[in-house]
């Protein structure tokens, strides 16, 4: 589908328009020389992309210079294939294989131009090889690619004024943009339509919301009067400010109970005590009557920092040295860890229940740790 050009003369000739080559000589007039290959020379100003390599850009003045040199068979071009652009005002008889727009009618049809126009209303046609590109987006050029006029498609789009400059009109990826071009409803309808909403005429992208309620009215049809009724404790406000999330603590209450396996996260109970005035019993209270919940002792250990001769801790249930023991007599008469061997059944204190640790001895010091569960 090259486009060749050929020297009908015995002279060396350069083409009159375009980036001529230069053509090789006929060695027998009127016989074609060698011919020369000019697609690219000879491109319409149309089909120009130098992204993709095509270049040249010759307008009718240029093609008529090239039809002057024909005319006075100093040159033939002719198409090897199916051109690649139209040629049919350049070339007679050659097919233009046109295949978007009505390129050169007269090559194409029994009617001329004037008989073309006559039936087309709005549409001047010319004898120009113009291809009409496809339309992307948009009207574009209306009167060049239809037989209806702007006036005529103003009438069947409401509140939508076109204008006849082939402008591309861009996807809308969010937002309602430019309304007033891309919908038979104007601004107004269309504000009536979103509650809380108040739109605006420019081509403004709405930014996804990636955290965070962000602008809720220009958003959504709840207000954030609404929101902040349904949202218990929660004041918001409108701007789009991003919301830092919230560190939670567990609290002891919110710890699961064991389940049936007897699987459940266990909770330490610590609590330092300090020596009194020392030769009476007493206890240092950990719950009196106020455990938070019903719990199971894992484990129980005394750190004991100051001594008292013959002196022993020891947990129990009740003041006073009452109730029932929850471990053994921790010796207290040597400093150190000491730990409960564990000899017999855990013990269980119920919700509101009492825990001490009883002192025989009330000028020991130190610190009580029991490890525990809810139950």
């Amino acid at each position: 589908m090259p486009l060749i050009a050929y020297n009908v003369t015995d002279a060396p000739v350069e083409l009159a328009a375009g980036r001529s080559p230069g053509l090789p000589p006929s060695a027998a007039p009127p016989a074609r020389g060698e011919g020369v290959n000019v697609t690219s020379e000879l491109r319409p100003d149309k089909t120009v992309d130098s992204a993709r390599g095509l270049v040249g850009g010759l307008d009718a003045a240029d093609y008529a210079a090239i039809k002057a040199q024909i005319d006075a068979e100093t040159i033939a071009l002719e198409w090897t294939a199916d051109p690649e652009y139209l040629t049919a005002s350049v070339i007679p008889g050659i097919p233009s294989g046109d295949t978007h727009g009505l390129g050169d009618i007269a090559a194409h049809s029994s009617a001329t131009l004037d008989e073309l126009n006559a039936l087309i209303p709005g549409v001047v046609l010319d004898d120009i090889m113009d291809p009409r590109e496809p339309l992307i987006h948009g009207l574009g050029d209306t009167a060049k690619h239809a037989t209806t006029t702007i006036a005529q498609f103003n009438k069947l789009l409401s509140d939508a004024n076109l204008d006849d400059v082939g402008t591309e009109r861009p996807p809308i990826v969010h937002g309602f943009a430019d309304a007033t071009r891309h919908s038979p409803a104007n601004l107004a309808e269309v504000s009536a339509l979103v509650s809380d909403a108040e739109l605006d005429g420019a081509a403004e992208a709405r930014v996804p919301e990636i955290h965070g309620l962000g602008d809720i009215a220009a958003h959504s049809m709840t207000t954030l009067a609404e929101l902040n009724d349904l949202i218990d404790g929660d004041n918001l406000d409108a701007s789009t400010a991003s919301r830092t999330p919230i560190a939670l603590s567990v609290v002891p209450s919110s710890v699961a109970l064991a389940n049936a396996d007897g699987l459940a996260p266990s909770l330490t109970i610590h609590k330092a005590f300090v020596a009194g005035a020392g030769g009476s019993p007493d206890d240092v209270v950990i719950y009196s009557s106020n455990a938070p919940f019903t719990f199971r002792i894992l484990d129980s250990q005394v750190a004991v920092e100051t001594t008292v001769a013959a002196s022993t801790l020891r947990l129990r249930d009740a003041v006073g040295g009452g109730g029932s023991t929850l471990s053994d007599a921790f010796d207290s008469a040597t400093a150190g860890r000491k730990r409960d061997a564990g000899t017999t059944a855990t013990a269980v204190i119920a919700s509101a229940g009492t825990l001490v640790l009883r002192r025989s001895d009330d000028g020991v010091a130190g610190e009580v740790t029991v490890l525990i569960h809810k139950a």
